[in-house]
């Protein structure tokens, strides 16, 4: 079972009312360095195939008559080989390209009444700088199916079929498919060791549907089990989703301090007034 309802994780979260880092991923050697020895074999295995293939073209070519360059599938097996050389630089590539995708933070940012924000930090393909985005919560997705959520580990987001989960930017900026995905790994920290936080921020799931989830009846598909559901029996349809209840839950934050500040200033006022009695102000003294 989780420690803390999820609903009273949320509100903690919110009430907090500055950025807050809800996942942080530490990038270890294994993944760093065994990335970059994987594309070193790649490239080096391309150079090595490419100088082979064209030496070995060029010499076939080189020995051919004439009727034999003019047979069209005669020059396909001789020349169609060399085509195949961008693949291993394709792959070296890749393996760079995917672990620059790993996301090592996750910053939440709230906003008054508005859309919260997040922040993406990452590391570069070939230096490895940080690499920050900053995007309304609306335009990083979670994919519908299946939950972030298992109900497995200490924050319930462990997984034996995959040791990662992705989010994808839907900014209209965003132009190709390669740049709309982000990875996470599951070995992560997510805030308050709570995965639902993953499936509430960038799921759109609501607060009462998650906070049924426990860490104990949360299938692999992230739903309660049916026997969990039909003895709740709790309506969620009517329920507002996780980003509504922020921007809710921030506007009557601004509402409040509003009127906290007014209030002051009326106390100063009537503090100010009330010197011209020596009683009064001696018990404004000691109220303060």
């Amino acid at each position: 079972m989780a420690k803390v309802s999820f609903s009273k994780l949320i509100a903690s979260l919110v009430s907090k009312g500055r950025p807050e880092v809800i996942y942080s991923y530490k990038t270890s050697p294994l993944v760093k360095y065994g990335s970059k020895g994987l594309s070193l074999v790649f490239f080096l295995y391309g150079v090595s195939f490419t100088d082979f293939t064209v030496s070995s073209s060029t010499k076939i070519l080189n020995s051919a008559s004439e009727e034999q360059k003019s047979d069209a599938w005669f020059m396909f097996k001789t020349v169609g080989p060399i085509g195949l050389c961008v693949l291993p630089f394709a792959l070296s590539a890749a393996s760079l390209y995917v672990t620059s995708r790993v996301v090592n933070k996750v910053i939440y940012i709230p906003k008054h009444n508005a859309t919260p924000s997040c922040q993406l930090i990452r590391k570069s393909m070939f230096l490895g700088r940080e690499i920050k985005l900053t995007r309304s919560l609306k335009y990083i997705n979670r994919p519908k199916k299946p939950r972030v959520f298992t109900g497995k580990g200490i924050q319930g987001i462990d997984d034996n079929g995959s040791f990662v989960f992705y989010l994808t930017d839907n900014h209209p900026d965003v132009r190709t498919r390669l740049q709309k995905f982000y990875l996470l790994p599951r070995s992560g920290h997510v805030w308050g060791s709570d995965g639902r936080i993953i499936d509430a921020m960038f799921g759109g799931e609501s607060i009462k549907e998650l906070d049924l989830l426990d860490f104990e009846n949360s299938d692999k598909e992230g739903n309660t089990s049916g026997d969990l559901s039909k003895q709740r029996n709790i309506e969620l349809e009517k329920d507002s989703s996780i980003l509504d209840e922020l921007i809710r839950v921030n506007a009557e934050k601004v509402k409040f301090h509003s009127d906290d500040i007014k209030m002051s200033s009326s106390k100063i006022i009537d503090i100010v007034n009330s010197k011209n009695t020596h009683k009064n102000n001696h018990k404004i003294t000691k109220s303060n």
